[in-house]
């Protein structure tokens, strides 16, 4: 899909499917050629919401074994006490669309309980800003209007 959209690419990005659900991390990376000697980036957005928190967990503690210095970029999604009205009227309107196409969401997080379950898998948080820190950093000269999303969160972490 990246190549059909025009993406940059290098021989160094390296696109590996995997069912989180039935299949280890490690496994996929495998079969894809990964390089465990290596620090790595991890982009895990959109993912988060729709694992179970095992699936999750088993990931994470894939990732802590990485090199030193390899990094995972995550979006969870929050918990209702977390959201904001339109984002709790959006996540329950989406939610039932994404059980009709089987993917279900799963329970959403705190911040709190996320930062929790990323440094108990190995990881070190290396930042976690808040919608209003996105806001500041990314959106706050914006004639639009648009922000951030209230649904989720973003999250960096790092192998220590």
């Amino acid at each position: 899909r990246a190549a059909e959209l025009g993406l940059p690419d290098s021989e160094h990005h390296v696109f590996a499917p995997v069912d989180f659900e039935i299949q280890s991390l490690r496994d996929g990376l495998d079969e894809a050629g990964f390089d465990w000697s290596r620090p790595a980036l991890f982009s895990w957005l959109g993912v988060v919401p729709y694992l179970t928190a095992s699936a999750v967990e088993t990931t994470l503690r894939t990732i802590a074994t990485c090199q030193r210095g390899s990094e995972v970029v995550l979006e969870y999604g929050l918990d209702r006490d977390h959201m904001d009205d339109l984002a709790r009227e959006f996540s329950a309107s989406f939610s039932s669309v994404a059980t009709r196409i089987g993917e279900p969401l799963q329970g959403g997080w705190s911040p709190s309980q996320a930062e929790a379950a990323v440094t108990g898998c190995g990881l070190r948080v290396a930042d976690h800003p808040s919608h209003h820190d996105l806001v500041d950093r990314y959106f706050a000269d914006r004639s639009d209007g648009l922000q951030p999303w209230h649904a989720s969160r973003l999250m960096a972490a790092t192998v220590p």
